[in-house]
């Protein structure tokens, strides 16, 4: 059976004594309450998920579950709830971080123009586990991306995150859910043990990861496709799935 979570406050009592007079003692006990603030914790569902809205909405940061690892949330076009994540991952800010939508159209957010590679890829991997790498426009804030030109979206499998996206019509940031060194929270189990008291707003219970594979990275320019990095997709996954929507020679760096 799950733990309950229905810890919201510790505190700590102190006793001081005081006052003694000619004739007898007075004690006199004086309680002083210490607040130290917890992480709040909800289990998955509509309610939960307007909050994790309304929190991200409003600057905050949220850790969710995701089609691959637990993520952290905020606003990515609000430079400030960026270095909020930065801070609570304990990482350096140079380090671009990757941007989930919750349905193609977001993706104009964040670039001017997608090319016919990537509406291909997009088309047949999303929902999944594929991040295109995309010129960013000029509305999307430095810290986002590391100051580099470039973008990282994808639409995420995982009713968590494309129910945030979509209530907001924003998208948020998608890295894992870790601090620096350490590995990427899958459970919240994990999430409480490396994230209590850091920052984090709200986390959502959405059980176990199903799976623990990265995204595959890549990035389309002109007719040759980057593989920054193989994950759950393989570059085999990706030759088969162009052969069906391009009609012009495809070729692959990686």
């Amino acid at each position: 059976m799950r733990r309950v979570y229905l810890l919201s406050l510790l505190f700590s009592i102190w006793y001081h004594c005081t006052t003694i007079s000619s004739c007898y003692t007075r004690i006199t006990y004086k309680i002083y309450l210490r607040f130290v603030p917890i992480t709040q914790v909800l289990f998955e569902n509509d309610k939960s998920l307007d909050l994790a809205a309304d929190v991200i909405l409003n600057g905050g940061v949220v850790c969710i579950p995701t089609d691959t690892v637990y993520g952290l949330a905020a606003l990515a076009e609000n430079s400030i709830s960026v270095d909020k994540v930065f801070q609570i991952k304990e990482r350096s800010s140079g380090v671009p971080l990757p941007v989930l939508i919750g349905s193609f159209p977001q993706i104009n957010q964040f670039t001017d123009k997608v090319n016919d590679l990537e509406k291909a890829l997009a088309s047949e991997f999303w929902p999944g586990a594929l991040t295109l790498i995309v010129d960013k426009s000029s509305l999307v804030p430095g810290n986002l991306t590391g100051n580099l030109s470039t973008v990282g979206c994808r639409i995420p499998d995982h009713a968590v995150p494309l129910a945030i996206t979509n209530r907001i019509n924003k998208g948020i940031t998608g890295t894992s859910a870790n601090k620096s060194g350490l590995s990427p929270v899958t459970n919240i189990e994990e999430a409480l043990e490396q994230f209590e008291d850091s920052g984090i707003d709200l986390i959502i219970d959405g059980g176990d990861s199903k799976s623990t594979k990265p995204s595959t990275i890549i990035e389309c320019k002109d007719s040759i496709i980057n593989i920054i990095r193989e994950g759950a997709i393989t570059r085999e996954d990706i030759f088969s799935a162009i052969s069906k929507h391009i009609d012009f020679e495809v070729k692959f760096n990686g």
